[in-house]
């Protein structure tokens, strides 16, 4: 990308489908294993797992734009930010932007 890039630059459908697709990806891997079992996995995940390693953007400006989706009730997280899952709203609304 050109110039500097700000949060209102990153489409939301962009966010919201990267993040649903990682949590996909994320459970798929648990494959139905207690958060126990995940946790002391020995085998991590496969990479990509936040949405700064998928998306061209900048870290904190991607984190910016989570973070204004998490004010609007489209994204909830408990300990980071980088984790985020999509709320109802959340995935009402991507599905608004896909159509």
């Amino acid at each position: 990308m050109r110039g500097r890039v700000h949060a209102k630059d990153i489409p939301e459908r962009e966010i919201l489908a990267c993040i649903r697709d990682l949590k996909a990806k994320s459970d798929e891997w648990r494959g139905g294993h207690t958060l126990a079992e995940f946790l002391f996995n020995p085998t991590p995940p496969p990479r990509p797992w936040f949405p700064e390693d998928v998306l061209p953007y900048p870290p904190k400006v991607i984190e910016a734009k989570m973070q204004k989706l998490a004010d609007r009730g489209f994204l909830d997280f408990g300990v980071s930010l980088r984790t985020a899952w999509l709320t109802d709203a959340g995935k009402a609304r991507l599905a608004e932007l896909e159509s």
